[in-house]
């Protein structure tokens, strides 16, 4: 039996969505917009910070739990969108940064069809 692959420190491994994953994501719009779904890298013309890695910067963050990102909501003037991913619409996502939470990368367009609901923190 061959044992698990390590990834190394430091490492992000990029899963191609193959339907009906499910994340948050924080918005500001009930609907959201094709706007709430820009990269970080699509919604300023500063540039990011000196240490943030590329791959980050073009993805849009999420988290892979409700009570995840309604916490968040919180502190902030925010909704949630749960999103369910769908294949063959060239989305992938990765377990980036805290656990709980998910870069993804896709269209706006892609990401914006595969919203099911939004929903208001208590």
């Amino acid at each position: 039996m061959t044992p698990p692959r390590r990834r190394p420190a430091g490492s992000i491994e990029v899963v191609l969505a193959q339907g009906g994953e499910t994340f948050y994501r924080l918005v500001r719009r009930d609907p959201p917009t094709l706007d709430s779904f820009l990269s970080q890298r699509e919604q300023t013309r500063r540039p990011p910070r000196a240490n943030a890695l590329y791959l980050l910067t073009v993805g849009v963050s999420t988290f892979d739990a409700l009570d995840g990102a309604l916490k968040v909501a919180l502190r902030r003037p925010a909704l949630v969108t749960e999103i369910a991913l769908r294949s063959g619409r060239g989305i992938s996502f990765a377990q980036t940064g805290q656990p709980g939470h998910h870069t993804i990368w896709g269209t706006p367009e892609a990401l914006h069809d595969c919203v099911v609901r939004v929903i208001r923190a208590p």
